[in-house]
Order: structure tokens, then C-alpha cells, then sequence
């Protein structure tokens, strides 16, 4: 059954922060202007790409919501 008011919230829960720059974007993670997970290493280093699912999606974060999957074995 639907709940007016979950819906509410997830539309309330957008994106918030300051819009990095495309001309001088900021050091580290590009997004850690908008991160609410943002710590001191997203200032400091780029996070590595890495694999969030069996089908491929890959995403660079320091602080992701799930781990990460292995990379498949070429072979």
C-alpha cells in the first residue's frame, strides 16, 4: 500500500551542497561538495573506480553505501 508520507520524504531528499566547479572543480573527490558522507580523505584523494554489482556498474567512492564485488578472473 502506498504511504504519502514516505513519498513525500524521498522527494524531499534531493541533492544538496554546493555544485562543484567545471573550471576549477575541487581536490579530491569531485562530489564531496555534496557528500553528507564526506570526510577529511575526499578532500585529500581521488577514490579508486571500483565494482558495485555482477553486472558491471562501477562507481568511485570512499565511503560507499554497500561493499564492493570482486572483479571477475580472466580466464
Amino acid at each position: 500500500m502506498a504511504d504519502p508520507q514516505r513519498e513525500h520524504r524521498k522527494e524531499s531528499a534531493g541533492v544538496r551542497g554546493e555544485l562543484p566547479s567545471a573550471l576549477t572543480p575541487p581536490s579530491g573527490c569531485r562530489f564531496r561538495t555534496r557528500c553528507p558522507l564526506a570526510t577529511e580523505i575526499c578532500a585529500e584523494q581521488v577514490p579508486p573506480m571500483r565494482r558495485f554489482s555482477e553486472q558491471g556498474q562501477r562507481a568511485a567512492c570512499h565511503h560507499p553505501l554497500r561493499p564492493p564485488v570482486p572483479e571477475p578472473v580472466a580466464g
